[in-house]
């Protein structure tokens, strides 16, 4: 990863294998975190958050490809009935490092509860 970001700054092209093998390389690393993340939630995760405000904030640290985003997102799994299949979309995408897509469907989950 580190060398196709070398070549992107000095102005190279990454081909659709290589943004390929890059995502592997993301999901093999993300797996290993996983792996090696603690088995119960810590205590400040335990607290009640209001949904549309924990989406508000998480939405600028996307905005701003901030990876604060991926533990504030799992704030969110205790609502995600109440939230629908757009947080299953939203938690893929942030899993992903997607940010571009975890941040419209961060939008959608917004407009979808200011509505209410």
């Amino acid at each position: 990863c580190g060398e196709h970001e070398q070549s992107l700054r000095r102005g190279g092209a990454l081909s659709a294998a290589d943004l390929a093998g890059v995502q592997a390389l993301l999901d093999d690393s993300l797996a290993a975190l996983r792996e090696r993340a603690p088995a119960t939630a810590p205590v400040a995760t335990a607290v009640s958050v209001n949904p549309l405000e924990t989406l508000q904030q998480l939405r600028q640290l996307l905005a701003e490809r901030n990876m604060r985003s991926l533990p504030l997102s799992e704030q969110l799994a205790g609502h995600a009935e109440m939230l629908g299949p757009g947080h299953a979309a939203l938690a893929a995408a942030i899993a992903r490092l997607d940010f571009a897509a975890a941040l419209a469907a961060c939008d959608a989950l917004i407009a979808t509860l200011s509505s209410r």
